[in-house]
């Protein structure tokens, strides 16, 4: 085990780190998780990490309370159906918000671009505990 600085990232919080899950063990380049905001406790967006650069690439920020968009969960990384296996960012960032008025969405974000916009946020249609932890399985893995 290494320990290193991100000196980008030494002014962020964060927790809950995500890799592709086939290379967990191995070495990855991407890795995302939910970070804390500034001025607040609670999760307030996403983050992902160039590893073998050691930087910070991007962030997605959702807002400076949760009256913005609420709680977020775990991020898990998704490959895309036709991603290769040398294009590891190639998938999407699966997380969950509960928002305020206790409704729990599903949202979807490009990997590779991570950009602020989701491709699609889902409302479920009951309440997800917060703090779930999981994994993604394709039907042919099981």
């Amino acid at each position: 085990v290494q320990k290193h600085q991100y000196d980008a990232a030494s002014f962020i919080s964060t927790e809950f780190p995500r890799v592709k899950d086939s290379l967990v063990g191995y070495p990855s380049r991407y890795a995302y998780t939910v970070r804390h905001g500034l001025n607040r406790t609670c999760i307030s967006g996403l983050a992902k990490f160039d590893l073998f650069e050691r930087k910070l690439v991007a962030e997605i920020d959702f807002g400076p309370d949760e009256k913005t968009v609420g709680l977020v969960g775990e991020p898990q990384f998704v490959p895309r159906s036709t991603a290769r296996d040398d294009d590891e960012d190639d998938g999407y960032i699966l997380t969950t918000t509960m928002r305020p008025d206790g409704s729990t969405w599903l949202c979807i974000y490009d990997a590779k671009t991570f950009a602020k916009e989701p491709v699609a946020c889902v409302r479920a249609r009951q309440r997800f505990p917060f703090g779930l932890h999981g994994t993604w399985r394709n039907l042919a893995d099981l």
